[in-house]
């Protein structure tokens, strides 16, 4: 009997969380007001972990400044697409959120969840593009872009205050 009710267990916890993934297709260009393509990755989080992305993630923007692919995560969870853009003409990397709910079963307004997914690329889309005044040539800080950080600085950072540490230890 304990072998059946353990067995049990696992068949609902099996159903359970096939019922809680989604597969999202999306297909978004960005390309900015000029009709310059972005280019960088687009990376899909849960909004309580931006630190690991959801499978298939991140993805590249291809010529064009075309996005498209299948990314699978928790449904009526809240989702973090990233945008991370390198063609700023500053140079250097810069990225934006945009935080949307992935709810595929209560979809006000819409006839399935299928339509409402599809119409989540294009609320994307002009997300990423700030209603599609996107300016490459402009400051990414005064388009609500922020800085990515260079691995090499924080590590000499680092460095340079374990050294501080050390010559105050022996003082």
């Amino acid at each position: 009997m304990k072998k059946l009710m353990i067995a049990l267990a696992a068949i609902a916890t099996a159903v359970a969380v096939q019922a809680a993934a989604v597969d999202w297709t999306f297909n978004i260009g960005l390309q900015d007001a000029n009709f310059t393509d972005v280019e960088g990755t687009v990376a899909f989080y849960l909004t309580s972990d931006l630190s690991s992305p959801l499978a298939n993630s991140p993805f590249d923007i291809q010529a064009g400044g075309s996005v498209s692919g299948t990314v699978t995560g928790e449904d009526q969870k809240s989702w973090t697409a990233r945008i991370t853009i390198t063609n700023f003409d500053e140079g250097g990397s810069f990225y934006t959120d945009y935080v949307f709910d992935m709810d595929t079963v209560a979809h006000p307004n819409y006839a399935d969840a299928n339509t409402y997914l599809t119409g989540l690329g294009a609320e994307v889309t002009s997300a990423f593009l700030k209603d599609y005044t996107l300016d490459l040539t402009a400051s990414a800080a005064s388009q609500g872009f922020t800085a990515v950080p260079e691995p090499t600085s924080g590590l000499l950072i680092l460095l340079g205050m374990a050294g501080l540490a050390l010559k105050r230890k022996r003082a």
